[in-house]
């Protein structure tokens, strides 16, 4: 067994960014601005840091109580010294020796100035998707006391049999946490049971049909609203019906594809989907937010009352600049990691250009986004009416946000982001599907690293009842889950600034949950050995010629001796295709995209030679309106689709894009340039194309073969960085 790992030996610059809710950073209170007053009365909504952090009190269960009555008190303490009127709406964290108050503008500079105040951060609000009426009132579910698992290949757009659907999302068979096929899955060894998984989204249903088990019992254990609006406030419920559908749905309920796709790309009745989450068995936490407050309101909750295993973030932090550590949100991530709880995080949806959306965090779990087309296939997004009908996943998604952050640190893993069924609810305002007019729906094509995020969450809670059930109920610490994880992921043969350790492999972790030292008995049938290491990633940073070194522990957590080899890679060119394309959207042929709607087209050939491991594809536009971008779609030889581009660029408008494929197969590959037709889509100036098929390189060496221990000896099989290599040229991704 080998495992190649891709060592960071550069730093790169961070691009501008685009996600959604920044936290601000907690930077030293003297001379910090004060925040800016509201224009209510002179008061400003802020969120209240305090220096002493309370480390004599751990944020642990056992010391929760005595931790919770100190910060109140040093919190009262800071707060009674204020002049004027009394703030209000105050709020006692205790994960973090934090608080949100409205104060007068006064009172805010008061405490800038005071000594044990850390930072004084603005609370903002974020706005969330306003609900629209509608009259629809959408699909019947049909919901078979037994639904069949399918039988289908993995090229089925629909079931060959309606009473056996499709087992929904692809994700499952990408990460093998539940397979049709009879090979090896996750959830043959864990179902997440006895874990409780927390996330951070809008408002859901918790009722609905998908939330059930079969035994009647709810997946939901707890639902809470942070937000103000109450927790049945109608709101958009995409992020949060995609979040719990992604770790936790049940597959009970069947859904047919044909009423919700659009009318000029018809399937045929009784394409029936069931969609399962990754960990069936894991309890769910819901928790809705508003402001910044209310997501560290919603973490402090989570920790300190409910005492969840896992905690999913699937939102943004684009402070800039992004490399202090001391940010009001790492800061309780932080306090929740040292208190026995797993985070999740999402790298964001701005594209490969160091675009990373989190703050700059080890000691979480930051995940990047991997394609998944069947979807595609299913409802003809990304152009899929081109292609030959088969289709290609597991590259990098080109939203991915990945690259480098200002602290110099990447993602951790890839997970699957781009293309996937999950579950929705009518009554909600973004739970509509592809018809024209578009109707209420209780599915939705759900994607972007916030999918990537609860699918990692989904399978950390598989890994920690993995680990409980053969090691006498213990739980394994956050830093475990994340090696487990990392350290059995599915090298994708990409940049590591693009992919972390690979892509999420849910029944090897899994496996490693179960076989690693300190288990119980014999290891089930079919549990292999894996390694797993010390870290999933460091920085080498230098002048050009220095030496740098780093060191990587490597320790093999099954059975069997395996064989370890190390490496760094690189890449150099094969070939490169450059090309300047002239489109007009006013003039071109056209085509009816996913939703009904009138897009112009152009296809572009390229050649792809034998040998090449990597094709990078990039596109650069001149767009003038929101309207009015090109996207990218490539279709191999064959014509099967592989991948598509998520515009980036601008801020406004996009003018730029990259598309990234493993393993290009050689031979005359088409590119298919598409915007929205008539004098709203792109009619500018012409566009540039480059297409640069590349070879992997690696600087490797075979390392002796290593028994199962704890740590491998240093020397033996895990040596210092194989490669002491000059920092100079960044030829390592």
């Amino acid at each position: 067994m080998r495992r190649d790992r891709s060592v960071l030996g550069f730093l790169a610059a961070v691009a501008a960014a685009v996600t959604a809710v920044a936290i601000a950073d907690v930077q030293p209170a003297q001379g910090a601005p004060a925040p800016t007053a509201s224009a209510s009365g002179g008061t400003q909504k802020v969120i209240v840091v305090l220096r002493d952090q309370l480390k004599a009190t751990p944020a642990s269960k056992r010391s929760m109580s005595p931790r919770r009555a100190e910060a109140t008190s040093a919190q009262n303490a800071v707060i009674s010294d204020l002049s004027g009127s009394a703030p209000t709406h105050i709020k006692h964290y205790a994960l973090g020796n934090a608080f949100p108050a409205t104060v007068s503008a006064a009172q805010a500079a008061q405490l800038t100035g005071d000594p044990r105040v850390a930072s004084v951060v603005p609370d903002r609000t974020v706005e969330l998707p306003q609900p629209t009426a509608n009259a629809a009132t959408g699909k019947a579910k049909a919901a078979p006391s037994a639904p069949q698992t399918d039988t289908d290949g993995p090229d089925a757009i629909c079931p060959s049999d309606p009473a056996k659907p499709l087992v929904e999302p692809e994700a499952l068979r990408s990460i093998r946490a539940l397979t049709t096929d009879g090979t090896p899955d996750a959830q043959d060894l864990a179902t997440g049971a006895g874990v409780k998984v927390a996330f951070i989204a809008d408002s859901l249903n918790p009722n609905n049909p998908d939330f059930i088990r079969p035994d009647g019992t709810h997946v939901f254990v707890d639902y809470q609203d942070f937000s103000g609006a109450g927790p049945s406030a109608p709101s958009d419920g995409r992020e949060a019906f995609g979040d719990a559908s992604s770790i936790a749905a049940q597959g009970t309920v069947v859904h047919d594809l044909s009423t919700f796709v659009n009318q000029a790309h018809p399937l045929p009745p009784g394409c029936n989907i069931r969609i399962v989450g990754v960990a069936p068995g894991a309890s769910l936490v819901g928790l809705v937010f508003a402001s910044n407050s209310s997501i560290l309101q919603a973490i402090d909750y989570a920790v300190s009352t409910d005492h969840v295993d896992v905690i999913n973030e699937s939102f943004g932090l684009n402070a800039y600049p992004d490399f202090s550590m001391r940010n009001a949100l790492t800061l309780f991530n932080d306090s929740a990691v040292a208190a026995g709880v797993s985070i999740t995080v999402s790298s964001g949806d701005a594209g490969i250009t160091n675009t990373i959306g989190a703050p700059p965090d080890p000691h979480v779990i930051l995940t990047a986004g991997t394609t998944d087309n069947r979807l595609y296939e299913q409802t003809k997004y990304a152009a899929a009416a081109f292609s030959n009908g088969k289709w290609v996943s597991d590259n990098i998604s080109a939203l991915s946000s990945s690259g480098l952050t200002q602290y110099a640190r990447t993602v951790d893993i890839a997970a699957p982001g781009e293309g996937n069924w999950a579950v929705c609810d009518p009554a909600y305002t973004g739970c509509r599907n592809f018809r024209s007019p578009a109707q209420p729906t209780d599915i939705q094509s759900f994607g972007g690293t916030s999918e990537s995020a609860p699918l990692t969450a989904g399978v950390a809670a598989l890994v920690i009842q993995a680990y409980r059930s053969e090691h006498g109920g213990a739980s394994p610490a956050p830093a475990l889950v994340k090696r487990l994880i990392t350290g059995t992921a599915h090298d994708l043969g990409l940049p590591a600034d693009e992919q972390g350790a690979g892509l999420l492999d849910a029944r090897a972790a899994v496996e490693a949950a179960i076989t690693y030292p300190g288990a119980s008995g014999t290891p089930a049938a079919g549990v292999k050995s894996n390694v797993i290491t010390s870290n999933s990633q460091f920085t080498l940073t230098g002048k050009p010629g220095q030496r740098r070194s780093g060191h990587v522990a490597v320790t093999n957590v099954g059975a069997k001796n395996l064989t370890v080899v190390a490496a760094t890679r690189g890449y150099s060119p094969v070939a490169s295709s450059n090309k300047t394309v002239a489109f007009n959207s006013t003039t071109a042929p056209t085509f009816v995209n996913f939703d009904g709607s009138t897009w112009a087209y152009q296809k572009v050939t390229f050649t792809v030679p034998s040998g090449g491991q990597r094709l990078f594809a990039r596109m650069a536009f001149q767009a003038t309106g929101p309207s009015d971008i090109v996207r990218l779609t490539l279709l191999d030889p064959s014509g099967r689709l592989i991948a598509n581009s998520r515009p980036q660029g601008g801020p406004a408008p996009a003018n730029y894009a990259n598309v990234d494929v493993r393993n290009p197969v050689a031979g005359t590959w088409t590119a298919v340039l598409y915007s929205v037709a008539g004098a709203a889509g792109y009619h500018a100036a012409p566009i540039q194309l480059q297409f640069d098929t590349q070879r992997a390189s690696r600087s490797a060496r075979s390392l002796p073969r290593c028994s199962r221990s704890r740590r491998v000896p240093a020397g033996r099989c895990a040596p210092r960085s194989p490669s002491r290599r000059s920092v100079g040229a960044p030829t390592t991704r």
